[in-house]
């Protein structure tokens, strides 16, 4: 998936901004639980894990690391929002979806 728009919120109720050159990454979730970002989103996770239907959770296991955050799926799955628990001004990434070479791992 790849981050498509930034949500931006200095103090006001915020927008949603097209991501940018700096801004705009590349995700990939695994069926086997391992995680891949193109600019190390996530404090460098490398697996996930669901927690439940709104919340999952990014694993960095060399350092023990985790990054919690709430995500939502729109747009008949073609659309994934993902906040962090905890981040109280636009902290919101918004991805779309770019392609599936997961092949059944």
């Amino acid at each position: 998936m790849g981050a498509d728009r930034i949500f931006d919120n200095p103090g006001d109720p915020g927008t949603w901004c097209p991501a940018d050159n700096t801004t705009r990454h590349i995700i990939k979730f695994r069926t086997d639980g391992s995680f891949t970002s193109s600019n190390g989103i996530y404090n460098g996770a490398t697996k996930y894990q669901r927690t439940d239907s709104v919340r999952i959770k990014f694993l960095q296991p060399q350092t023990g690391t985790e990054t919690k955050c709430y995500f939502s799926i729109e747009d008949n799955n073609q659309t994934l929002i993902i906040s962090p628990i905890g981040c109280i001004e636009g902290c919101s990434n918004k991805y779309k979806a770019v392609e599936n070479d997961d092949k059944g791992k």
